[in-house]
C-alpha cells in the first residue's frame, strides 16, 4: 500500500486535487484521510478533544448558541495569539494522528492500493518522512486571495494576512516530491494529476524527458517501512486491548 502525503498553502485547492485523484483509479482501490475532517470529528459535542478545547478557551469565547464551537471565532484566537495556537495543537494533534493510524490500518485490512492523505501542515509538522511521496497543491497568491474571500468571507487583508502566516508554498515546493498546479486552469490541472498518476501510480510509460523527470524527487522510501510501521501499530493496540480486558477481569477478584 502506498501512503501519499498531500498539502498546500490555504485556498490552493487541496481537497480538489485529491478528489480528482481519487477519482483517477478505475478500480475504487485508492481512499482518501482528511485531517482537516478529523480535526473536525474530534471536536464535535461529546468528543474528549471538545471537552478539552472549552475547558482550555473557555465556553464564553467559542461556543456558539447550540454549544458547537465557532470555528471561525477559535481560528482567529489562534491566529492572534501563537501561544494559544500551540495549545490547541497540543490537545488536537495527538488525537488526529492516531485516528489517521486507525484509517491507515483499515485501509491497509481492505486491500486498499493507495491512501492519499490530505495534511494542510504536513512539512510544518515534520510529517513528510512517513509517506512515501508528498504532493503540494500549488497556486498564485492572487488566486489564493480570491478563492478566500469568495469561499470563505474574509476581507483582502485577512486573506493576505492568513496566507503570509503559514509556510511559503515556495518552501513547499522546495520539500515536495511532486507540484501539481492549480492556479486557475482546470484542464491543466487535471493533466497534472494524471500524468503524476501515470508516473507513480501505474507506472506507465511516457514521453516525458529525463530532464523533465528530475525535476521531481523521486527518493521513495520501499513499502516495508510503511508494513512495518502498520503492522507494529497493530500488535500496539491488541497488547493494549488485552491489557484493558485482563484488567477488567482481574477487578473482580
Amino acid at each position: 500500500m502506498k501512503i501519499i502525503g498531500l498539502t498546500g498553502g490555504i485556498g490552493t485547492g487541496k481537497s480538489t486535487v485529491c478528489e480528482l485523484l481519487i477519482k483517477l483509479d478505475p478500480n475504487k482501490k485508492v481512499r482518501k484521510i482528511d485531517l482537516d475532517k478529523i480535526a473536525h470529528q474530534i471536536s464535535q459535542i461529546g468528543e474528549k478533544g471538545y471537552q478539552a478545547i472549552v475547558k482550555e478557551f473557555g465556553k464564553e469565547d467559542i461556543l456558539l448558541p447550540n454549544k458547537e464551537i465557532n470555528r471561525k471565532k477559535l481560528g482567529e484566537i489562534i491566529f492572534q495569539d501563537p501561544q494559544k495556537k500551540r495549545k490547541l495543537e497540543k490537545i488536537t494533534h495527538p488525537k488526529i494522528i492516531f485516528q489517521m493510524i486507525w484509517e491507515l490500518i483499515i485501509a491497509c485490512l481492505n486491500g486498499c492500493e493507495v491512501v492519499v492523505v490530505e495534511v494542510p501542515l504536513l512539512f510544518e509538522a515534520k510529517m513528510e518522512k512517513i509517506f512515501h511521496q508528498t504532493i503540494v497543491v500549488y497556486s498564485e497568491e492572487e488566486t489564493q486571495v480570491e478563492r478566500l474571500i469568495k469561499n470563505r468571507g474574509m476581507t483582502e487583508k485577512e486573506a493576505r494576512d492568513r496566507i503570509k502566516s503559514q509556510m511559503s508554498l515556495k518552501e513547499k515546493c522546495k520539500r515536495a516530491d511532486w507540484i501539481i498546479d492549480n492556479s486557475g486552469n482546470f484542464d491543466e490541472m487535471k493533466k497534472n494529476c494524471l500524468e503524476y498518476w501515470k508516473i507513480n501510480i501505474t507506472k506507465e510509460k511516457t514521453n516525458q524527458t529525463k530532464q523533465q523527470l528530475k525535476k521531481h524527487k523521486k527518493i521513495i522510501p520501499p513499502d516495508v517501512f510503511i508494513n512495518r510501521f502498520i503492522l507494529i501499530t497493530i500488535l500496539i493496540l491488541l497488547l493494549f486491548l488485552i491489557f484493558k480486558f485482563l484488567k477488567f477481569i482481574f477487578s473482580f477478584f
